[in-house]
């Protein structure tokens, strides 16, 4: 703003003595004039008109020189004030740019952060449901090797057990189909946890498919359970002697 109003002085002080050299000429021309009208002879009046003719042209010249000076001046302060414009623009525009890199990268920041939460949300969770899972079958397991002595000492004792084992076998298929589902869960929740943050599609069928073998875990302990209980209600005392 400063260079602005100096430049601005500096052609309205062209301008004034523009006008100051002009008036100097026509004072002097005037005087001169007056001169040559009292009296003087004709060949210095010839020579006093040349030299204002003279004088008057070089005034002339100066004035225009001024004038171009001040134009050129007044030019390049308009180009000055454009170019500091158009830098100013260039910065505020970069700055903008900045701004909105650096909100994404927050943006993106915090949904990673949100989704490495939910999976080590979701892993706590399914590792305890694992264990959950695999203590359930261990008991159930220590179930069936109770069932299998006491299928043993019936057997001795003359007590028909052939449905009993048949009862007994579909039980240990599907204790081990509960194992193999909790394996299963394991492995699911392994490939959640190697998705790339970023892969929202991706992450949402983990997510589900982790669900899902959760679920099927829990019904194939559930079915296994009931399998089990199908033989102790055949192994009841009595029910199954053989007849003498």
């Amino acid at each position: 703003m400063m260079v602005k109003i100096s430049n601005k002085k500096k052609v309205i002080a062209l301008t004034m003595i523009s006008s100051l050299l002009l008036s100097g000429v026509a004072s002097a021309h005037g005087e001169i004039a007056l001169e040559i009208n009292n009296g003087t002879s004709t060949e210095v009046k010839e020579s006093i008109r040349d030299r204002l003719d003279e004088i008057k042209a070089k005034a002339k010249a100066q004035t225009e020189a001024l004038r171009e000076e001040a134009k050129d001046k007044q030019e390049a302060l308009k180009d000055q004030i454009e170019a500091k414009r158009e830098a100013l623009k260039a910065e505020i525009e970069a700055r903008k740019g900045e701004v909105r890199t650096d909100l994404e990268i927050k943006r993106t920041e915090a949904k990673e952060a949100v989704v490495e939460n939910l999976k080590e949300r979701l892993s706590n969770f399914v590792t305890k449901m694992v264990r959950r899972f695999e203590a359930a079958t261990e008991r159930l397991e220590k179930i069936t090797d109770r069932i299998d002595s006491r299928i043993v000492k019936m057997e001795e004792e003359g007590i028909d057990t052939a449905e009993a084992k048949a009862l007994l076998a579909t039980a240990k298929n599907k204790l081990e189909t509960a194992k193999t589902s909790i394996e299963a869960i394991k492995t699911e929740v392994r490939e959640f946890e190697a998705v790339d943050s970023g892969a929202t599609e991706e992450l949402r069928a983990g997510y589900a498919e982790v669900k899902e073998a959760v679920a099927k875990a829990k019904e194939n302990i559930r079915s296994a359970h009931e399998a089990l209980v199908e033989v102790i209600k055949n192994l009841k005392p009595g029910e199954n002697r053989s007849e003498n």
